[in-house]
């Protein structure tokens, strides 16, 4: 088959992890990128690790921000001020960790039920009262879907440098994200941190943008 231009939006790759939705993402796309000559880039922050209800595969963990953890002795583990998913990590090396959504207060509660309604499904189907009860977490590695590696993108027209290759989504390496960061919009380039053209951006990500902004307005309005 040939083609004018190839677009690869084949995703990250977290195979193995058993993640909600990556368990089958090889990195293929990855692969043949290379073998065509293009070139991966910050593939050295694909470790970001998303705290998750053990045993789920559910790393959605937008909640966990108004979480507190616990040793199995009832100690509290102290995040305030340091990186939570290192002092998480640090304490499964020597015990279980529990987690408790305790800062969330009863207006938030509601929200995040309604906002992020998948969070809740495996402690609820436990009959665990995630807000009032303390429930064991583990560590699921995201690989590039959460991290920043992936295609080095060389336009801000999602061109790879391979002429006809372009790289879209997890697929491509978003230049304007820390290794922590949320998937960004791949179609940026790393100079000045410039958004891509609209011609480049989905009616996804607009509507996206547009319901993270009223999530966000509706969330301070609480306090």
């Amino acid at each position: 088959m040939r083609a004018v231009a190839v677009v690869l939006a084949t995703g990250g790759c977290s195979f193995g992890e058993r993640m909600l939705g990556a368990a089958a993402l090889t990195g293929d796309g990855y692969l043949m990128a290379a073998e065509a000559g293009a070139v991966l880039s910050g593939m050295e922050f694909s470790s970001q690790y998303a705290t998750a209800p053990k045993p789920s595969a559910l790393n959605k963990g937008l909640p966990f921000a108004w979480a507190s953890f616990f040793r199995e002795d009832g100690s509290r583990l102290e995040t305030e001020g340091k990186d939570r998913y290192t002092v998480v990590a640090e304490a499964l090396l020597e015990g279980p960790v529990y987690a408790q959504y305790d800062k969330a207060w009863p207006e938030l509660q509601h929200w995040l039920r309604q906002g992020q309604p998948n969070c809740f499904l495996p402690l609820d189907r436990s009959f665990v009262d995630p807000f009032a009860e303390r429930w064991p977490v583990t560590l699921r590695c995201e690989g590039t879907v959460r991290g920043v590696g992936g295609i080095r993108l060389t336009g801000d027209n999602c061109s790879t440098g391979v002429p006809g290759l372009y790289a879209v989504g997890d697929a491509s390496r978003r230049v304007d994200q820390g290794p922590s960061g949320s998937p960004a919009r791949s179609c940026r380039i790393a100079a000045g941190r410039r958004r891509a053209p609209r011609r480049c951006r989905t009616r996804t990500d607009a509507g996206r943008s547009r319901r993270n902004a009223a999530a966000r307005s509706k969330l301070f309005s609480m306090r």
